[in-house]
């Protein structure tokens, strides 16, 4: 490499580098809040990167533009936790098409970012319920001036006259609020009539308010598969605004805030006073009289205290006291006895304690349905689980957990889920779920409990396949190898055996599984709720709720130095869990940097950059650009291959999991083929092909990656990582192949058209391309569909069920199977093997994508109309592409189309 491919190295990052760094926050520590690790969807993550894939979601970007400054995605998340009404005023929503507009009185083209009070009008009622109180209180201070008035003086008649206009606007403006409140409730009504139907609590009834037909039948909403494009677009702004609207309380209850916050201790004070109160009277008394006076004072008590519920009055409460009061003297006397023979200063005395909880049992009441309300629909888990006292051993082929220093049976029960918490780097990176999430079947002592299957490792046939496979091609390399040097012969084949066997035990790990001096914990989060309901019995609230509090309250102050410190804090605490929590927390950090960087999109722009440089090399000083753009694209390789090694890092999943993940790994593929072309042929074309795969792939990608986190969960019938690290890997390799062929097809067919450089030299190595890379996606392609067989039948119990997915996979192999024997029979030149593989494009987009449109099949996504849009745009482009290459030879302009044309014989 000399010294200019050396800059151009250096060049790509430090692009990759001055993108990637952290904006500076000299105020509060944006990033570290960003580090901290929360549950959502059964993955435990950074809150940056729930934050970016909120953000995604609402507003299809990764930060948010107010008054013209770029807020990051953690700075705005912390708004929304925090301090919920500066959020509300951020325009996160976005919204186009024209009918859903018109729900929110909008018209389109006006606007399409929206902030949360502008759908909603908030600030409309905000405003009115202002003015409101400003004439309450005008009213207020005219009555009182009147109150010594005579009712004859002027004086009195203008007070009278002002309170007049002040009733008359009262009443109007009462009137504007009502009609803002029934639009808002004609909104909710909207969304859930599209997703519920009428029976919007689901209990099969047709409850109060639940007729929007008004046809006395409770009407189900329309089929999900069969949405129209203003429903697919409402339900999605409907599920927009549910996530935001249950993020606002997944850290802290700011929405409470005269309830929560720095009177945390209130909420658990009350909610102790009550338990003990409770059980004051029901430890009273010895006798049977004294016994029987208090059950049923305390039934009687309970039974009025539901009834009532939030709504209680003071006074009423004071009533149904005065009846635990009575049963509690009367069990310390042993008789029973009207309430009028005890005097008040005997009834304080006696409950002093009930008195001192009675100021607090409405607050107590209303915090209590809040945190139940919470812990139902918080959807971020925040408190880590429970770690297991001790450690653990799992040998293989058995079923029993062995402890040491353990207590099974009070930190589990029958059915409880956990997880082996630690990992060595040589135990396998892609083990199956089985191996770490265990179930509990039946707990034998504290030092031993049954699981619900056998703790077994991956069959002993799979890894002596992979080995003979190792060594055979080690032995061939061997005998390929004779007459070199002894060194070289027997080194080669070593490190060639060394390079798969390393990656293979990084991956995949031995056969078997043992685990030996291991934590356990269990594998679910708790959400707020769920903790502030466990506490409000307890008494006992857990240190990162509080600390969620001291954030928030430091926040709301704008005190930047106790919220750092206090992060600080929750950092450490999370790092002394690590080890015991391997799985769970080991890659929080990398993947917040992961985030920061964004290799994929700067990436996306370096290919641009290779494709516009070889466009120019065909037209000027063809050797400095093409050699350029080989090592420009180098680079953006690089960049590729770190964020595709990071993902499977992060995810400890194969490359390929799902669409996003194969868009990614299609790209990656072609940009390897296309690099190994050019460095072959050395004339810009596999630099062209490969650039433009690479981009396209990274754009739906892009897109892909707005419906949320792209490394979600995989499903437990999918969880079968030796399968889904070969099929889909190899048969995701065949996709690239046949995508590369198809662009290569059509540089060939414009270059062909109006490239006076195209020579018959450069056409003849494009055909080479073409037809090695056909070979190359026939045998992957193949391989891959029977392995995704196998993978069938270790998950669903048949190899073969014609689903649309296999017979996509299917229809690859067939056609580049007809592209070859075409070739080899003669049927097809060079510009006919280019146009059959640009209908290849065709072929892979529709196993790739359409199958997934079909509403069908165990591979089905659901319909998306956006997605089959885009996908009949592609097919026509690609037969319009045809129609160009089937135009006769007389009308390019290409050297090469001139030379190919039919000469007329010479005259005698």
């Amino acid at each position: 490499m000399n010294q200019q491919n050396l800059g151009i190295l250096i060049f790509v990052f430090l692009f990759f580098l001055s993108q990637s760094l952290s904006a500076d926050d000299r105020d509060f520590d944006v990033e570290a809040f960003g580090r901290l690790p929360v549950q959502k969807d059964g993955r435990v993550k950074p809150i940056d990167t729930i934050a970016r894939n909120v953000l995604l979601v609402l507003r299809g970007k990764q930060s948010v533009l107010e008054k013209g400054e770029k807020i990051p995605a953690t700075k705005w998340f912390l708004d929304l936790v925090f301090n919920p009404a500066r959020a509300d005023q951020y325009k996160v929503f976005r919204v186009d098409h024209p009918e859903v507009l018109a729900i929110f009185d909008y018209r389109p083209g006006e606007e399409k970012y929206f902030s949360f009070n502008e759908l909603f009008k908030r600030d409309k009622l905000l405003d009115i319920d202002s003015q409101l109180e400003v004439l309450t209180n005008r009213f207020l201070e005219n009555r009182t001036k009147s109150s010594s008035l005579d009712e004859k003086s002027p004086e009195f008649q203008a007070i009278e006259n002002d309170n007049a206009g002040i009733r008359e606007q009262f009443g109007a403006l009462q009137a504007k609020q009502k009609v803002l409140r029934e639009n808002i409730a004609l909104i909710d009504n909207y969304f859930k009539r599209i997703k519920f139907g009428e029976d919007i609590n689901g209990n099969g009834q047709m409850d109060e308010g639940e007729d929007l037909n008004e046809n006395g039948v409770l009407d189900p909403g329309p089929n999900p598969k069969k949405y129209t494009t203003y429903q697919n677009q409402a339900i999605k702004l409907y599920g927009a605004l549910s996530l935001y609207d249950q993020l606002k309380s997944g850290l802290f209850m700011s929405l409470q805030l005269p309830i929560f916050g720095s009177r945390y201790s209130t909420f658990l004070k009350s909610s102790s006073k009550l338990d003990s109160a409770i059980h004051q009277v029901e430890a009273q008394g010895e006798g049977p009289l004294a016994q029987e006076t208090i059950q049923h004072a305390t039934l009687l008590a309970r039974e009025e205290l539901n009834q009532f519920g939030a709504d209680l009055s003071r006074h009423q409460y004071d009533q149904i006291i005065l009846k635990y009061r009575i049963a509690i003297q009367a069990a310390k006397n042993n008789s029973s006895f009207d309430g009028d023979q005890l005097n008040d200063v005997q009834v304080n005395e006696i409950f002093k304690s009930i008195n001192e909880y009675a100021d607090l049992y409405e607050e107590f009441e209303y915090a209590k349905s809040l945190a139940a309300r919470n812990a139902r629909f918080s959807v971020l888990g925040i408190i880590p689980p429970m770690v297991t006292k001790g450690t653990a051993d799992l040998l293989t082929g058995d079923d029993i957990v062995k402890g040491n220093e353990t207590a099974f049976t009070k930190d589990y029960k029958v059915g409880d889920q956990f997880r082996v918490g630690q990992q060595g780097p040589w135990d396998g990176l892609w083990r199956d779920a089985a191996v770490r999430d265990k179930m509990v079947e039946e707990i034998m002592s504290d030092t031993e409990m049954r699981l619900n299957y056998v703790h077994e490792g991956r069959p002993v046939y799979i890894n002596a396949v992979f080995y003979l496979c190792v060594l055979g091609i080690s032995a061939l390399l061997f005998r390929r190898l004779e007459g070199v040097s002894p060194s070289r012969r027997v080194g080669t084949p070593f490190v060639f055996a060394i390079c798969l066997v390393v990656p293979w035990l990084f991956c995949f790990g031995p056969s078997h599984v043992d685990r030996s001096n291991v934590h356990l914990h269990a594998t679910d989060w708790q959400n707020l709720g769920e903790n502030l309901n466990a506490a409000a019995h307890s008494a006992h609230l857990h240190p990162v709720v509080a600390q969620y509090a001291d954030l928030a309250d430091a926040f709301t102050r704008n005190d930047s130095t106790s919220f750092n410190n206090t992060v600080q804090e929750m950092t450490a605490q999370f790092a002394k869990l690590t080890p015991k929590m391997e799985y769970d927390l080991r890659s929080i950090n990398f993947e917040y940097s992961f985030n920061e960087m964004q290799p994929f999109y700067r990436a996306m722009t370096l290919y641009v950059l290779v494709f516009l440089l070889v466009l120019l090399s065909w037209l000027w000083k063809p050797e400095l650009l093409t050699r350029i753009a080989f090592w420009l694209m180098t680079g953006c390789l690089i960049l590729h291959t770190a964020g595709l090694v990071s993902r499977i890092w992060i995810q400890a999943r194969p490359p390929v999991t799902n669409l996003y993940s194969s868009a990614i790994f299609i790209g990656w593929g072609a940009v390897v083929l296309g690099l190994l072309f050019e460095r072959l042929y050395k004339n810009g074309i596999g630099a062209a092909a490969g650039s433009v795969v690479g981009f396209v792939t990274l754009i739906i990608a892009h897109h892909l990656g707005m419906g949320g986190d792209t490394m979600e969960m995989m499903q437990a019938v999918l969880d079968t990582n030796i399968w889904l690290a070969t099929h889909v890997v190899v048969i995701t390799f065949g996709y690239t192949a046949m995508f590369l062929a198809g662009i290569l097809g059509v540089v060939f067919l414009i270059r062909g058209l109006v490239d006076r450089s195209f020579e018959k030299e450069t056409a003849k190595s494009m055909s080479s391309m073409v037809y090695g890379i056909t070979c190359f996606a026939v045998l992957f392609s193949f391989v891959g569909t029977m392995l995704g067989g196998i993978w069938a039948d270790q998950s669903w119990g048949r190899f073969w069920g014609w689903d649309p997915k296999e017979n996509g996979a299917l229809l690859i192999v067939i056609w580049s199977a007809i592209v070859l024997h075409a070739r080899w029979g003669g049927l097809v030149r060079d510009r006919g093997i280019m146009i059959l593989s640009i209908f290849g494009n065709i072929v892979t987009a529709w196993s790739w994508f359409g199958t997934n449109l079909l509403q069908e099949g165990l591979h089905s996504y659901g319909f998306s109309e956006a997605g089959f849009r885009w996908l009949m745009i592609f097919v026509a482009s690609q037969i319009f592409l045809m129609l160009i290459g089937a135009l006769p030879i007389s009308v390019w302009n290409s050297p090469w189309a001139k030379s190919s044309m039919p000469q007329s014989p010479t005259s005698a």
